[in-house]
């Protein structure tokens, strides 16, 4: 009886051990973050508009199916009315990070920093009074030196503020913290604070630069047709302070795209930067070749004017471009007295090349690498296998995904863990 008991507290905790190590820990917050990717990859865009009739903001998705953009209002999220929090309701100013959480600026007094709940609608402002005076109508997320950044001020960080985001509470003010901030303007035809909206660029390979320093955000006045680019030219993490400096480059308007109307910027993966105009509710891609700045055609239905409004988007991906990696595994031929295992690494819903990383334990051992592997879109590797392992023996293989010019990964942190495998080789020998 002893030896039967001891036998299956063993077997109950060999069970739960096992099942801790196949699940991924997500961050606390992961379930208040909005959605990146839909089901075939490709990224979701925001419109976040205020209503002054229904005192709440509307959350807009839109999509694109591969050639163009679709709008649903099923789609929609929408926030509870906080008067605390929100005022007025008005929103100029949104952004989002590359998890899909999202912050507006509250044009509530403060105004103030909101972080905004996915599930609940909920608002929770995370910083007050972000200036003295004036309203911050521009706004946006970036990364820098392995630093995470919000940024807003009038138009294009004029007058700006930066806040660093420090911890993983994002309902909590602990997590953020203010650095200095200064900018410089070269021959601009341009005013920052005119300059209604801007995006981080994720990868600014193959854009103009500035003293050979890349540019890192990029913003839209569409008043005097001007494509402006800010580049960090000073920076001290020990300081806590940052320099931008800011260049102009004029790009013809869409024929229909009126002036004293702002546009939103979107920034995907990559330099993939898109345009959405508020009086028309229009989607246009922004493209930089040769030495010029040119736009694509309107992309799908239009999603209506708005004049209290802002766009964000999670800076993966292109809206052309699927991204569905998936690994599968199963038992595969004898290796003697041992079984081996088969994996497939399967990129058929995909029209990039991806890279696989795979490493399996054995019996909560330690983790061994695979060999890296590439498999090109709309295809499928079965090189790979685990060597044959005994009879009873316990195996979990993990993986992750990357495709580095869009900034895609899946997961989009740590690995994914499959069901465990229990080797059968009863009948090997």
């Amino acid at each position: 009886k002893i030896f039967l008991s001891a036998l299956s507290f063993l077997l109950i905790f060999s069970l739960v051990f096992v099942t801790i190590e196949s699940v991924d820990p997500e961050p606390a917050y992961a379930s208040s973050q909005f959605a990146c990717f839909d089901d075939s990859g490709r990224p979701i865009g925001y419109r976040i508009t205020a209503s002054d009739n229904d005192n709440r903001l509307t959350i807009q998705q839109f999509r694109h199916n591969g050639s163009q953009y679709t709008y649903t209002s099923a789609n929609n999220y929408y926030t509870n009315f906080q008067s605390a929090v929100w005022g007025s309701t008005k929103v100029t100013a949104a952004m989002m990070d590359t998890k899909g959480n999202l912050w507006a600026v509250a044009r509530n007094g403060g105004p103030d920093l909101v972080y905004i709940d996915k599930n609940t609608g909920n608002g929770t402002v995370v910083m007050y009074n972000l200036a003295n005076s004036g309203a911050w109508d521009g706004a946006g997320y970036f990364e820098h030196n392995g630093y995470e950044f919000l940024g807003f001020g009038k138009g294009m960080m004029g007058s700006g503020q930066l806040i660093e985001i420090t911890g993983s509470n994002l309902t909590s003010s602990s997590s953020y913290d203010e650095w200095n901030f200064s900018s410089n303007m070269v021959s601009m035809a341009s005013a920052l604070k005119d300059t209604e909206d801007f995006a981080w660029i994720e990868d600014p390979s193959g854009l103009p630069t500035y003293s050979g320093v890349s540019p890192k955000i990029i913003g839209y006045n569409n008043d005097l047709q001007q494509v402006v680019l800010g580049y960090v030219t000073s920076f001290n993490a020990s300081t806590q302070s940052m320099t931008m400096t800011f260049t102009d480059t004029s790009v013809s308007k869409p024929s229909d795209w009126l002036t004293n109307k702002a546009s939103q910027v979107m920034g995907f993966g990559g330099s993939e930067i898109y345009i959405l105009h508020n009086n028309n509710g229009e989607v246009r891609k922004l493209s930089y070749s040769s030495g010029s700045w040119s736009w694509s055609a309107q992309l799908g239905a239009d999603m209506g004017s708005s004049s209290n409004v802002d766009a964000a988007a999670c800076h993966g991906g292109s809206p052309t471009t699927t991204f569905n990696p998936t690994v599968t595994a199963t038992q595969g031929s004898c290796d003697g007295t041992n079984r081996e295992i088969d994996i497939t690494l399967n990129n058929t819903s995909s029209n990039k090349a991806v890279t696989f990383y795979t490493s399996y334990t054995i019996n909560g051992g330690s983790s061994t690498n695979l060999s890296t592997q590439q498999v090109n879109s709309a295809s499928t590797n079965t090189s790979l296998k685990i060597p044959g392992q005994t009879n009873g023996a316990n195996v979990v293989i993990s993986w992750y995904a990357e495709y580095t010019t869009e900034n895609l990964r899946e997961p989009t942190s740590g690995t994914t863990s499959l069901s465990t495998i229990t080797i059968d080789a009863s009948s090997c020998s």
